[in-house]
């Protein structure tokens, strides 16, 4: 719609140059006054499709520029806040955590080794299983309960879910990582063991 008012300017305004030279004729010079018009007319058309061009270009640049920040919200690591989640948790208390980095992971030792260093300098009792340091089988294992894990997952003890300090923990990893969320509870976990699985994007 935009292009076709923007367009439609440049003419109307040639139209109205055109008509303002053709009032002015006079007695010897019309001829000379017609030409002036037509002159007049297929300049202001010409700034009109120049405007429209660009106007065009301009569209074109925004619609590539959305699909390139779309493709890397798609395919590119995630991005994690270490601050946001050290300042989130800092009132929770002491809980252990175990943190799983789950294998075939493109983006999840950055992710795991990142939440790992926030929760140890605020004083939690973290543990880090990984590919680096832990078997296939057994970090899939860790995972059985859950069918085809995706984003960041708190898996918790039987009831820490009634507890204030389970919403307050789902905050602080959400301020860490927009894919994160929280799965059944898991009878595998004692009383005040938590753990959280780094699968893969959530898209």
């Amino acid at each position: 719609m935009l292009d076709i008012l923007f367009y439609g300017a440049g003419l109307l305004a040639g139209v109205g140059a055109a008509v303002l030279c053709i009032v002015e004729v006079r007695k010897g010079q019309v001829l000379p006054t017609i030409g002036s018009a037509l002159v007049a007319l297929m300049a202001f058309a010409t700034l009109g499709l120049g405007v429209f061009r660009d106007h065009k270009s301009n569209q074109e640049l925004v619609r590539i520029n959305e699909q390139n920040l779309s493709l890397r919200d798609w395919i590119g690591p995630r991005e994690v806040n270490k601050n946001a989640l050290k300042a989130s948790v800092g009132t929770l208390g002491v809980f252990a955590m175990e943190i799983v980095q789950l294998p075939n992971v493109f983006d999840g030792e950055p992710i795991a080794q990142a939440m790992f260093e926030a929760l140890q300098e605020v004083g939690w009792n973290v543990a880090l299983k990984s590919p680096q340091n832990s078997s296939i089988e057994e970090l899939r294992a860790t995972a059985s309960s859950i069918k085809n894990p995706r984003g960041i997952i708190l898996v918790f003890y039987p009831g820490f879910d009634q507890k204030p300090e389970f919403k307050s923990l789902m905050r602080a990893l959400q301020a860490f990582a927009v894919d994160a969320h929280s799965s059944k509870e898991d009878g595998r976990l004692s009383v005040g063991q938590l753990r959280v699985l780094v699968a893969q994007k959530d898209r």
